[in-house]
């Protein structure tokens, strides 16, 4: 299911305010599968994925996962309700970022940790969707103040590139399906702005 989410979040209970600009509007994707071990490792490897030693998986997050970088400068995902990646190739946004280790993983988050990042962990979309098994990615648009510094794309990411790209989907989303194996339904969804409700905007079974 994709989810555009055009809300700017609350800032209050965030990491530091480094992380601010990624309260902003966002593309979201909900997948019904946890990750695995082993996804964790091959996403961590960009580029290389999990996807040689199974390639009937469609868990291979390599160079496929790559192209969320045209939106975003800092994709994350929450897995399981239990884990959360961020990645972070300039290393500014996600607390303890380096060159070196562009990103931060948090595992087994507990209730002290939900409570100080309550704002953080509520861009997953947790009220709309269960998240104990299953997988959210966040994308943050990319908005003019931070196309102005980042190093992988000077055009900023506005609401409508990303109705654009949804537009696309919904006209291919059918024929998607008959080439996914192992995808049987694709949504578009939006949240509404001012009341926060989850719209189905189309859906489409295999």
């Amino acid at each position: 299911c994709f989810v555009f989410d055009p809300r700017h979040h609350p800032s209050d209970r965030i990491f530091d305010e480094k992380w601010t600009p990624l309260q902003g509007p966002a593309l979201c994707v909900f997948n019904n599968q946890p990750f695995t071990n082993d996804d964790v490792r091959g996403i961590q490897n960009l580029g290389r994925g999990t996807k040689e030693g199974n390639p009937g998986k469609t868990g291979q997050y390599g160079i496929g996962f790559n192209s969320v970088y045209h939106i975003t400068d800092c994709p994350s995902f929450i897995s399981s309700n239990d884990i959360i990646c961020i990645f972070d190739p300039h290393a500014v946004y996600a607390p303890g970022a380096t060159s070196l280790s562009p990103g931060r993983m948090f595992r087994d988050l507990d209730a002290d940790f939900r409570t100080q990042f309550s704002d953080v962990l509520n861009l997953y979309l947790g009220n709309h969707f269960n998240l104990s098994s299953s997988t959210m990615f966040r994308f943050p648009l990319r908005n003019a103040e931070m196309a102005k510094t980042s190093e992988i794309s000077s055009v900023p990411c506005s609401d409508r590139m990303v109705q654009n790209l949804l537009d696309k989907l919904r006209t291919d989303g059918a024929e998607l399906l008959m080439f996914l194996n192992h995808m049987e339904k694709i949504s578009i969804c939006e949240i509404e702005k001012s009341t926060g409700a989850l719209k189905v905007l189309y859906s489409v079974r295999g």
